[in-house]
């Protein structure tokens, strides 16, 4: 751990005394500035999960709320998922409650905000219909017909805001941008979900494998400025048998995703100390996972993770190897700004 000092003197003093907690297994003092970083990053479970958090008058309002807000929000997936299931069209369900399942077995834990679902792009018009006549505004369509087609064709998600209620849902016909988890693996992950139980109800959610993909993914491409997001991959990355190691590694290689790994693995050591294998030792990080690594703090510590638009372009060239990759990126770019100042 010695050798990523050069990492963690890019901490503010706040962020270092989280990666301390992990380190001497000590209970952090929540301080009113502590207590802002933890909370917009979303992971006073997590910490409390590891035993390293006080639980100080602000946190025991903050799980109030949180308890309070997951549980209003798994009725909205319930009436979502049984709008959809009514007209035929399959629902995968992301992150979310169904991942607070999986991972903690307690729906209130993780917190909540977005509901993520994942349908068959064949089925995208008539879910957007269906939304639309339940009091749902898609929030980032400009002209219709040439967005939806474009959309579809170009991107992975859109965004519907619930009029009553403010609710936030995004919609996925993908995984993820399609150079990063291609279609060709969409009908392998439909069969391979599975059914998770929560409240009774039945949920389709992404099997363990492919779960670990999308969310290494998903915060690769937003390059982690959420801790959320890297303390969901260190539980699951934290009960690895060195075979899973192994075997991940492998996975990521044939997706050509092993960047996004390598890094991960560093910046869950970073701000958690995890615990990895010798084998990733300091010398597995080349000039682009350095980057990546000092990029994705840079995105964790400021609140200016869009500031750039042209760094974070070069960010995602370097994600993966290959000309291909960044030709596509950058078309991708392109298409979104036309798309988003409509057609």
């Amino acid at each position: 751990m010695e050798k990523l000092n050069k990492y963690y003197q890019l901490l503010p003093k706040e962020y270092a005394d989280i990666s301390v907690s992990f380190k001497n297994k000590k209970k952090a003092e929540c301080s009113e500035k502590l207590f802002d970083i933890i909370s917009k990053h979303k992971i006073v479970h997590f910490l409390i999960e590891n035993q390293l958090l006080e639980i100080s008058q602000s946190v025991q309002e903050y799980l109030k709320k949180s308890v309070s807000r997951n549980f209003a929000n798994i009725k909205e997936v319930i009436d979502i998922d049984t709008l959809l299931i009514k007209k035929n069209i399959d629902v995968i369900h992301l992150k979310g409650i169904s991942l607070s399942k999986i991972l903690y077995d307690d729906i209130s834990f993780r917190s909540i905000g977005d509901i993520d679902i994942f349908i068959k792009s064949k089925d995208l018009k008539k879910t957007t219909l269906i939304l639309k006549s339940n009091f749902y505004k898609n929030i980032e369509l400009k002209n219709t017909f040439w967005s939806l087609s474009f959309y579809k064709y170009f991107y992975y998600h859109f965004m519907f805001k619930k009029l009553d209620s403010n609710q936030l849902i995004e919609v996925h016909w993908g995984l993820s941008r399609d150079n990063f988890i291609n279609k060709k693996y969409y009908p392998e992950i439909w069969q391979k979900a599975k059914k998770i139980d929560i409240a009774g109800y039945n949920f389709l959610t992404l099997d363990d494998e492919w779960n670990y993909i999308f969310l290494l993914v998903h915060g690769a491409i937003h390059s982690w400025y959420k801790l959320l997001w890297l303390s969901d991959l260190y539980t699951i990355v934290e009960k690895w048998t060195l075979n899973d190691w192994d075997y991940y590694e492998n996975k990521c290689r044939v997706l050509n995703i092993e960047r996004p790994f390598y890094a991960s693995i560093f910046l869950m050591a970073i701000f958690f100390e995890l615990k990895y294998p010798e084998k990733y030792n300091i010398e597995l990080i080349d000039k682009k996972i350095d980057k990546i690594i000092k990029f994705s703090i840079n995105s964790v510590v400021t609140d200016n993770y869009k500031e750039s638009r042209l760094n974070k372009l070069i960010y995602l060239m370097m994600l993966k190897k290959g000309f291909l990759h960044k030709f596509n990126t950058l078309k991708y770019r392109i298409i979104r700004i036309i798309l988003r100042f409509g057609i």
